[in-house]
This record gives C-alpha cells, sequence and structure tokens, in this order.
C-alpha cells in the first residue's frame, strides 16, 4: 500500500545509518522511557528516509503537562462580611492569617438584605421578575428562590467584580471569600498547583471554584469519561468542570477578562437563581463566553445555610432542628477542613449513634429520628458520587479512525499503532495544498464516540468520546503539501501532532476508493520536541510553523450534516 511504514524494514534501516546508530547508542536515548525510546525511533527512521516533514504546532497536550511556573498569581482576597457581623469578621481574619492570606486580604461592607430597597437595585443586577419574587419569598427558601439576603448577596458580588474589571491586570487573580469560609491546610501551595494546571489546560481561563461543600457538590472531569485503563498524574488531579456547585465560599475571579466574563453570564438576575445554582448553570457548555472550573477537591468550606446562621435561606422552625443536624453531620464528616479530627467520621464508621447525638447536640432527636437523617445523608453521598449522566465506555485497546473533509466525511481511515501494543497512533490521508483540512477522530468508527478540540484554536484541549457534531480538528495545509499526517495519543490528556509533506503521485480520493495510508505516531511531549529538533537538523531544512488559521472553513455550524461530521 502506498506510503506505508514497513514495520520489519524499521531496525534494519535504522541500524544502516551512522546518525541513527550513533543517537541509539547514546546516553540520552537510554535515559529514555520505553515509549520516548519508540518514538525517537519513528523520528530517526523520518531522518534516514530524507522524508520532509513541515510539522504543525499543535501542542495540545502540553494542555495537559503542569508548567513549572504559573503565570497567574493571587494579589488580593476580599472577604464579604455584614457591618453588624463584627464576629465572623474577627474569625475571618484569623483562619486568613491562619492560611497565610492576611497581608493580601481586605473586607468587603457586604450589602444587607435587611436594610435593602429592592425598588432601588438597578436592572443591570436585579431583573423585574427577581424583584418581584424577592419581595415576596415563600416560608420555606433553600438554594433556588431568591430572597432579600440572596439579592444582597449578588450586590456585593457585583461591587467587588467591578472592581476587579477596573484594577486586574491579566494575570492577577482575586479571591472573593464569604466571612465563614474555612481554608484548608497548605491552601497556598494546593492553589498554587491549582493555577498551574489551570494555565496550562486553558491559557484564557476566568474563573475557579475553590471553597465548596463537598457532600452537596459534583465536580465533573475534564474531558469526557476515562478509558476503563483509567488515567493518573494529570491536572484532572486538580481541576474539573461545575457539575454542581453548593456553598461556593471561595471563588478565584483572573484578570479584567474574568470579571467581564462573570459579569455577563451572571447579571442581570432573575428569579430562581441563587448564587451557587446560576454560577453552575453559567458553566454549563465548554463553548459558553464563561472559562469556570472547580478544584477537583474544596481549598476551602463554610458551613452549610441549613446550619442557621444566615440571612439568604428561609427556613421553617419546624423543620429547622433537622436540617441543623443535617449540616452539622455533613460538616463534621467531610465538609469542614478538620472533617474527623473530633471523632465523628470514626463514630459514623462504626454506627455508634448514641456518641454522634452527644457530640452533635442532637440530645432533643430521638434515636429513630437521628438514624433516619443519617441513612438520608448517606443515600445523597451516594448520589452525589455517582455520575450525572450515562458513562461513555471506551477502551485504549480498540480501534480509532480518522474522518474529515478530505473525502467528503465518507470514509473511515484506521490510526494504526507503529509498534504493536503502543497506544499511540497515526494515519496519512491525501489533502488538496493550500486548503483547509476538517477532521474528527473516532472510536471503532462509532459517532457516538467522537474525540474533538475544546475549541476551534490553536493549542485546543482533546474532549470526548461522545456524540458531538460542529467542533472539528481544521488546519491549513501548506502549498507544497499534499498528504496530512495524524499522530494520535489517546492516553493521559491525549494529544495530537499533526505534519504534512509533498508525496509522488497523490491524489485527493474519489468516494469508494481506498483510502488508508498508515504511519507511525509522533507525539509532541516535551521531550519528543528535542528528537524533532534533532531530525530537522540532521536533515538540514527549517521546520515550518504554521500560521494561527485554525479556524473551520465553514465559519460557523459545520455543513457536513449528511456525514454526520
Amino acid at each position: 500500500m502506498r506510503g506505508e511504514l514497513p514495520d520489519a524494514g524499521t531496525s534494519r534501516e535504522l541500524s544502516e545509518s551512522p546518525t541513527a546508530r550513533a543517537v541509539l547508542s547514546s546516553e540520552f536515548f537510554k535515559s529514555l522511557s520505553a515509549t520516548q525510546q519508540r518514538l525517537a525511533k519513528r523520528v530517526l527512521h523520518d531522518v534516514t528516509q530524507g522524508r520532509q516533514r513541515v510539522t504543525e504546532d499543535i501542542k495540545v497536550e502540553t494542555a495537559g503537562t503542569l508548567t513549572s511556573q504559573s503565570p497567574s498569581q493571587l494579589v488580593k482576597v476580599y472577604y464579604l462580611n455584614l457591618d453588624r457581623r463584627v464576629d465572623r469578621a474577627s474569625e475571618q481574619q484569623e483562619r486568613l492569617r491562619h492560611a497565610g492570606l492576611d497581608g493580601i486580604a481586605e473586607r468587603i461592607r457586604a450589602v444587607d438584605g435587611k436594610l435593602l430597597d429592592l425598588d432601588s437595585v438597578s436592572e443591570r443586577v436585579l431583573t423585574a421578575d427577581g424583584r418581584s419574587q424577592a419581595k415576596s419569598p415563600p416560608a420555606f427558601v433553600l438554594g433556588r428562590v431568591l430572597t432579600p439576603g440572596a439579592v444582597g448577596l449578588w450586590l456585593s458580588w457585583y461591587k467587588v467584580l467591578r472592581r476587579i474589571a477596573k484594577q486586574a491586570a491579566p494575570n492577577e487573580c482575586f479571591m472573593i471569600a464569604e466571612d465563614d469560609a474555612e481554608y484548608f491546610e497548605d491552601f497556598c501551595g494546593r492553589l498554587e498547583q491549582t493555577f498551574e494546571a489551570l494555565d496550562s489546560f486553558d491559557p484564557h481561563w476566568h474563573g475557579v471554584c475553590l471553597g465548596y461543600i463537598k457532600s452537596k457538590s459534583r465536580v465533573k472531569p475534564l474531558l469526557g469519561d476515562k478509558p476503563e485503563e483509567g488515567t493518573s498524574g494529570t491536572v484532572e488531579d486538580w481541576i474539573g468542570r461545575p457539575g454542581k456547585l453548593c456553598g461556593a465560599s471561595a471563588v478565584i475571579v483572573r484578570g479584567k477578562d474574568g470579571a467581564h466574563a462573570f459579569l455577563n453570564a451572571l447579571f442581570p438576575v432573575g428569579p430562581d437563581q441563587q448564587l451557587d445554582l446560576k454560577i453552575s448553570n453559567a458553566a454549563g457548555d465548554w463553548r459558553d463566553s464563561l472559562h469556570l472550573y472547580m478544584a477537583a477537591s474544596p481549598l476551602a468550606a463554610a458551613p452549610l445555610s441549613e446550619a442557621g446562621d444566615s440571612d439568604i435561606q428561609r427556613i421553617p422552625e419546624e423543620r429547622r432542628l433537622k436540617l441543623q443536624m443535617d449540616a452539622k453531620i455533613r460538616h463534621a464528616i467531610s465538609d469542614t477542613t478538620k472533617a474527623g479530627e473530633d471523632g465523628i467520621g470514626e463514630l459514623w464508621k462504626a454506627g455508634k449513634l448514641a456518641q454522634m447525638k452527644v457530640q452533635l447536640g442532637a440530645d432533643e432527636m430521638s434515636d429513630e429520628s437521628f438514624e433516619d437523617l443519617l441513612n438520608q445523608i448517606a443515600k445523597s453521598y451516594y448520589y452525589m458520587s455517582r455520575d450525572s449522566a450515562p458513562k461513555v465506555r471506551w477502551s485504549l485497546k480498540e480501534s480509532f479512525s480518522l474522518v474529515g473533509s478530505w473525502d467528503n466525511w465518507s470514509r473511515f481511515t484506521e490510526l494504526k499503532p507503529y509498534i504493536d501494543d503502543s497506544v499511540v497512533r497515526s494515519a496519512e490521508v491525501p489533502v488538496t495544498p493550500g486548503g483547509i483540512e476538517e477532521f474528527q477522530i473516532l472510536v471503532t468508527q462509532d459517532w457516538n464516540r467522537r474525540f474533538y478540540p475544546m475549541h476551534r484554536g490553536k493549542g485546543a484541549a482533546i474532549l470526548g468520546p461522545n456524540n458531538r457534531h460542529g467542533l472539528n480538528w481544521a488546519v491549513p495545509v501548506p502549498a507544497t503539501s499534499n498528504l496530512m499526517s495524524v499522530e494520535w495519543d489517546p492516553s493521559g490528556m491525549r494529544s495530537v501532532s499533526i505534519s504534512f509533506r509533498p508525496g509522488l503521485n497523490a491524489s485527493r480520493p474519489t468516494q469508494g476508493s481506498s483510502a488508508a495510508f498508515a504511519y507511525a505516531a509522533v507525539g509532541l511531549s516535551h521531550p519528543m520536541q528535542r528528537w524533532q529538533a534533532t531530525a530537522a537538523a540532521a536533515r538540514a531544512m527549517p521546520v515550518a510553523r504554521q500560521r494561527d488559521a485554525w479556524n473551520c472553513s465553514c465559519g460557523g455550524p459545520c455543513s457536513h450534516d449528511s456525514h454526520g461530521s
């Protein structure tokens, strides 16, 4: 088959090349992992064959590699505090001091809902329907319906976001915190690692929720469902997507663009839009203007409003005891920064209800009511730990295929491993010189399991597998090339490397023709960049960097509906 890499001859060809023998016997080559050595051999094979490779500067996989130093830096902590809650201000200052944040902390005079004239609130902040709801909320409010206290919180946020929008530099980060927020141990160290993960994954991120109620919140995976083999050591250890946010006690806003993105996404506020709920909904789609993330595990937490110390919710007296106890149990078991230190966690595991009642001050509850409450909490823990949608199952051992615009999305081209059992795969297809080609990657030719870029821009992370139409890689083809090689690594944070070369008598296939061109895979991990530089130098040829013309040629919703692209 034209263009196919001869597996059996590869080692022989490398052994016949003095340059390749020198590299393969070097100490640097021996220090590489087995996977890196296989990839390096692939580049050396290209060198020995004199193959021209015009390398597309697509470093998608670097989105999943932590940088050594994050450009994003925390410069200010704004904590919201009502004038009448001097006690909370004092406690918060001590917590900030313990976390090493007191030097950059500033109290923000929060808007008191009890003193608020709702008619005076601008419609830029509160819609007419939202105002009407806040004026007459029901007797029981918990997490959704607007109350005067909820509007006061929104006004406080609006004030702070506008301040940040006026003064922030691009990489300056500001934390908006509640005055009852508690900060986990090594907060600053964990925050730095979170910033590194965010800067590596999405250079244009706007915000991240650091503090939340773990037992009532859900963090979605960044990219999609993981393979059956699992992943570890990626940025997903630090950040995820907001699924459900409850108890937003500490939120980072990044730069002037981040503040404007929050303002545009959150305001004006309508009915049934308390803060946590609207933030969750605003971060629902990767293509939304607000690039918002969640820490994979909370760096801060605050007691639930049900604990009874809040002006935002409305809890009838007959329901107060049970909800207060619910909040105390959750906070003691998992949501406090000192979870388990008072022995509640161990008592929970041992089922010692009487001792738990004493430590939590639940003497007024009957044993039956207390046990029923514990069962309800256990069920909610199980519910929040489940996937919110059916899981898409896939494996690194399955086959992968390219499908794209070069043949009008009519055929699948298998991505073949260069070496047996390698997860890195590649395929080569004929393309039109000077044109723009689009493609997606499918698991076993299954349109319901597609991989695609997060956005139509350079350096986008790779999402999937799921059925997402219209988000394709769109790459410009050099005028001197008519063959495109796509190299795919589905493991970890996933990576795609694209290169071009001129081919002899290559032509675009017609529908029904055979267009499978198998090549070995070359990744773009950091060690491999050095190998590519070595290969380019050996060929004495410049590497032509592609320009930033990464927008889809269709300029909007893709026109390949009939092919499922």
